[in-house]
């Protein structure tokens, strides 16, 4: 991850120092509001997106996996917290690069 004290350690000249310590700033606080975005509901369509599924494999994941995000229901609609869809596809992903390799 790069830090302002790598940013410094570079030995750019000021101008570029700055842009680079702007640049690294706005990032810091895209990333914030991404990490706040994660509490947001999604529907059943945005989360079968997410994860690049069909309904049937969707159906399919949330009965093989006890870790399956948990739907939060209104009326007769799903919805899902983003952040519990994402993090169920990083250990997606993680568990097929990890089977690729053995």
């Amino acid at each position: 991850m790069i830090t302002e004290q790598s940013i410094k350690s570079l030995g750019l000249s000021p101008e570029a120092e700055s842009i680079f310590m702007t640049m690294h700033q706005e990032i810091e606080a895209l990333n914030e509001k991404l990490d706040e975005g994660d509490e947001r509901l999604v529907s059943t369509a945005e989360a079968m997106s997410y994860l690049r599924i069909a309904r049937n494999k969707f159906c399919d994941l949330s009965k093989e996996h006890d870790d399956f995000p948990k739907a939060v229901t209104y009326g007769y609609t799903h919805y899902y917290r983003f952040g519990d869809v994402k993090a169920f596809r990083k250990k997606l992903v993680d568990e097929a690069r990890a089977g690729g390799n053995s």
